[in-house]
């Protein structure tokens, strides 16, 4: 799958889908919307799909995906819809997540949080829908609320 360069949208959602996330998926360098949700896909969230420029949708919500969220996913430019939530995440939030510039959904329910979580959501000025409820927090929380 990873050759089809001309790939626009990929829904693969609500398909029963398992195992890990295919590393080939980063070289669908002209994907606009990846949606492989509510499948039981596991394994971590590749770094490599930090390199889809013209991602514009990643919707990985309801899945068994686990360990931490890559820094690489503040890459994506021109990301409009972030959904990571009902997965197996244990991680803090990346600095890189404030770089999404234009993001106005970003869904991170039911992250199990560690370490020191500093979100400034300054960053995210056009974030028009922002779910963070139902985390397991053992953090110390420090928001930065200057909108």
């Amino acid at each position: 799958m990873g050759n089809l360069k001309s790939l626009l949208q990929l829904d693969l959602s609500e398909n029963q889908l398992s195992g890990s996330i295919p590393l080939s998926f980063g070289n669908l360098s002209s994907l606009t919307m990846k949606s492989p949700f509510s499948n039981s896909l596991s394994g971590s969230i590749p770094p490599i799909l930090g390199n889809l420029k013209s991602l514009s949708t990643l919707r990985l919500h309801v899945n068994q995906l686990n360990g931490v969220i890559p820094p690489s996913i503040g890459n994506l430019s021109s990301l409009r819809n972030l959904s990571l939530f009902n997965n197996g995440l244990y991680s803090s939030i990346p600095e890189e997540i404030g770089y999404l510039m234009s993001v106005s959904e970003l869904e991170l329910c039911t992250i199990i949080l560690v370490g020191l979580f500093l979100i400034q959501l300054v960053a995210l000025h056009l974030c028009l829908h922002l779910r963070l409820h139902r985390w397991t927090v053992s953090v110390l929380l420090a928001t930065a609320l200057l909108l």
